[in-house]
């Protein structure tokens, strides 16, 4: 058996976010957070430590937003959860944006709502202002 620095860390980080996301139970190899998960733990137990923190860099970072977004009472919160643990991983990328870009309002004491459509409402000088989060999906290749 060989050891690695990070290991704790990692089994701490992957049981903390598992509990936090609702993931404790069977994971589901279609969903796309679950898919990472399975991954990140096959990963590691091959005892590639690496490879494993170069996955969970992603997780890291949204799990951190996640959590800020939390201190910060958005009232949204749920609903992302909810989102990311049914998304597939076509939608993931759209959802994280949206998160992105909620925590970065949010930062800058920019007040919106989430009617969606669109994702963001804002309002400014007697203007509203809508953001509409989504991302590009090819399917084939094209010729143009």
């Amino acid at each position: 058996m060989f050891f690695h620095p990070d290991i704790p860390f990692i089994i701490k980080f992957l049981a903390d976010f598992r509990r936090y996301m609702n993931k404790q139970n069977q994971l589901d190899d279609k969903l796309f957070i679950d898919q990472e998960i399975i991954k990140i733990e096959s990963l590691f137990q091959q005892g590639n430590i690496d490879r494993v923190n170069q996955e969970l860099l992603k997780f890291r970072a949204l799990y951190q937003d996640l959590q800020t977004l939390e201190e910060k009472d958005f009232q949204y919160i749920r609903a992302y959860k909810n989102k990311l643990m049914r998304c597939l991983s076509d939608q993931y990328h759209g959802i994280r944006l949206e998160i992105g870009i909620a925590q970065k309002l949010l930062d800058n004491n920019i007040r919106f709502t989430m009617p969606d459509p669109p994702d963001f409402l804002l309002e400014f000088e007697n203007a509203k202002i809508k953001i509409e989060c989504t991302s590009r999906h090819l399917s084939a290749k094209k010729d143009f």
